[in-house]
């Protein structure tokens, strides 16, 4: 039998250093791997997380979709605190293996092993009782990214995709910590917002008595009209300058969560992608776009529009991974040569790492529609970005000259 993977979290607690040495020098059938974050324990070869109440990165979702990949939790709290709060934080958070840390390490290590998964058959369990819950099947969730330097329409961008995405449900949640501006465009209540959503979703539903779903009531309510729009909407921080009430794994953790109720789920993220050192100041959109699983990246369709989407796309690129990063020229010139001549241009710096390059023309229905506070217009904006939603080109019926009236014989 392979040796079992023990991921520990980051803590500068006693037990975890002793559970280090313990197996260092006396277990072979048992490898502990320290991790920063939920990444690191969502790996594949990962059998079971062991963490404790100072982990920053645990939250209800997390727990939760460590469980759904066949892992187990274990929670290590400090019996010394009299209030409990460090048992009672762990169990809220949906950790049911909970252990004192002054557990002598050999029968922390039995206990571990008591324990060690069956993780086919947990996956198997959990493929038999997921048609009983009401969620979106795994294979059918999808999250997008939707980001570029200020001023190339990101917003305008996000709003068309969730339009046409709209077939299915769809979530569009505004995640820019640095221009939020989803609500004021559309005309919705800026609270609720993100953080209330994401306090929420760490907080799980066993927080809460009410049959309905907590996280329905996050969603953006519409503020000068009472219409209603084809997607939801999580709104964005009130004010640029709250970005610190906004972690980056929380953020990530909502939209996990988002992706289990809503097919689509459309984040929007922030123009400034620079990892500044001690400081999360960008962390959020930087986070977004590594759990993404498509990107689409937005430029404005001139020589300086290129070149401030560059550097977006330098940043962009080592946090994407894997994901397809798709192009979209916003407000793109209607000369085919000048097209070609961007279109060249983008593949000369990108090579293969753009998987498309769609062409946004100017429309000024959609700067209409921005100062009205309604939905992009159907027209040559939203037909630009169906290959994007899945759908297939719109269908053009070309006027030839027979359709026009002709001259009576003389």
């Amino acid at each position: 039998m392979t040796p079992m993977l023990v991921a520990a979290s980051l803590s500068n607690r006693e037990w975890r250093a002793a559970l280090q040495r313990q197996v260092r020098d006396h277990e072979s059938d048992i490898v502990v791997e320290l991790v920063r974050d939920r990444h690191q324990a969502m790996a594949d070869a990962v059998d079971l997380v062991i963490v404790d109440d100072d982990t920053s990165w645990i939250s209800w979702p997390v727990v939760t979709a460590l469980g759904d990949a066949g892992k187990r939790v274990v929670g290590v709290f400090d019996p010394a605190e009299g209030d409990g709060y460090g048992e009672k934080f762990l169990r809220d958070h949906g950790i049911d293996l909970v252990v004192p840390s002054d557990l002598p390490t050999d029968v922390l290590i039995d206990f571990l092993r008591q324990h060690r998964p069956d993780r086919h058959q947990l996956l198997s369990d959990a493929d038999l009782l997921q048609p009983l819950d009401d969620v979106v099947p795994p294979s059918e969730r999808r999250i997008l990214a939707v980001g570029g330097p200020s001023g190339a329409g990101v917003t305008e961008v996000s709003i068309g995709l969730a339009q046409l995405l709209a077939r299915d449900r769809t979530v569009l949640v505004d995640s820019d910590e640095n221009h939020p501006g989803i609500s004021r465009r559309l005309g919705l209540n800026i609270h609720p917002h993100i953080v209330t959503a994401v306090d929420i979703a760490r907080r799980g539903r066993s927080d809460f008595e009410s049959e309905i779903d907590p996280i329905e009531s996050c969603l953006a309510q519409p503020a000068l009209t009472s219409g209603t729009l084809p997607f939801d909407v999580i709104a964005g921080l009130a004010s640029r300058d709250d970005w610190s009430l906004l972690r980056a794994d929380d953020t990530v953790a909502l939209l996990d969560v988002l992706s289990t109720k809503w097919a689509n789920v459309v984040a929007k993220v922030g123009s400034n992608l620079d990892e500044l050192p001690g400081i999360p100041r960008y962390e959020v959109s930087r986070q977004v776009l590594k759990r993404a699983e498509r990107i689409v990246a937005v430029t404005q369709g001139s020589p300086t529009g290129l070149l401030h989407f560059v550097d977006w796309l330098v940043e962009a690129v080592p946090l994407a991974g894997d994901a397809p990063i798709d192009v979209v020229v916003n407000k793109a010139p209607s000369s085919p040569a000048l097209r070609g001549q961007i279109e060249t241009e983008l593949l000369n710096i990108t090579g293969d790492r753009v998987a498309s390059i769609v062409f946004a023309p100017s429309d000024r229905r959609i700067e209409r529609a921005a100062w009205d506070a309604e939905l992009a217009p159907r027209g040559s904006f939203l037909r630009s970005l169906r290959p994007l939603a899945g759908l297939p080109p719109a269908r053009f019926r070309r006027r030839l000259s027979s359709d026009l009236p002709q001259p009576e014989a003389a």
